[in-house]
């Protein structure tokens, strides 16, 4: 890749400085916002795409496919991973 040499005043060099600095910085609570906002959409989805599905005829004689066990089955699904990455202590319970 060419390089090329330039010769910049020291405002300008500051001004550089603080744009790649910006760009550099990290902001967890932004990004914990912006993950947060989407899980939740996803999962306010998926309840109510649940909730319709459960009322179809088809399989409303299915127990397998019950709104309230399904939900209670991903509770307990999710439960499991989340104690998988985040193991509970005997201190923090």
């Amino acid at each position: 890749m060419p390089k090329i040499q330039v010769f910049v005043s020291k405002a300008t060099l500051e001004n550089i400085n603080t744009i790649v600095i910006d760009k550099r910085n990290f902001n967890q609570t932004e990004f914990n916002k912006v993950i947060l906002e989407n899980v939740v959409k996803t999962s306010f989805i998926c309840q109510k795409l649940l909730g319709i599905n459960s009322f179809m005829s088809e399989i409303q004689d299915n127990e397998k496919l019950d709104y309230k066990l399904m939900a209670y089955a991903v509770r307990n699904d999710t439960a499991e991973v989340i104690n998988e990455f985040f193991p509970k202590n005997e201190e923090n319970t």
